[in-house]
């Protein structure tokens, strides 16, 4: 547990750079996109060749893809910070054992006969 210890204040501080990481692409993306139908518009009418329209489309679609991860990303700490508190939680009666026991990926009895648990937040 310790390697993996997440503060309250971190695990807010975190979600908040994920919140305006997303909200920085969200903008990005929409930006990409308006240029994106612009430019098919100037291909459509002939003013533009296939290779700038799909260079700009291209962009818009790294800027989607962008966003995409970022949310997956603050998708996946949100469920490794939930993991996390249910493990912390294991000593108290609030958190059913079975919830407890999912998050536990095997456990090992070392040399001295202590029986460890080991556990992958991710």
């Amino acid at each position: 547990m310790n390697e993996n210890y997440i503060t309250n204040s971190e695990y807010k501080q975190k979600i908040q750079e994920y919140t305006g990481q997303i909200a920085n692409l969200t903008q990005r993306k929409t930006t990409a996109w308006i240029n994106a139908m612009e430019h098919y518009k100037k291909y459509v009418q002939g003013e533009i060749s296939k290779e700038e329209f799909r260079a700009v489309q291209n962009i818009a679609n790294l800027a989607k893809e962008a966003l995409i991860q970022a949310t997956e990303n603050k998708t996946a700490y949100e469920k490794q910070y939930s993991k996390f508190r249910k493990l912390l939680s294991a000593n108290s009666e609030d958190v059913p054992l079975s919830e407890i026991v999912s998050c536990i990926d095997k456990v090992v009895v070392d040399e001295g006969g202590k029986i460890v648990a080991k556990w992958n937040l991710i």
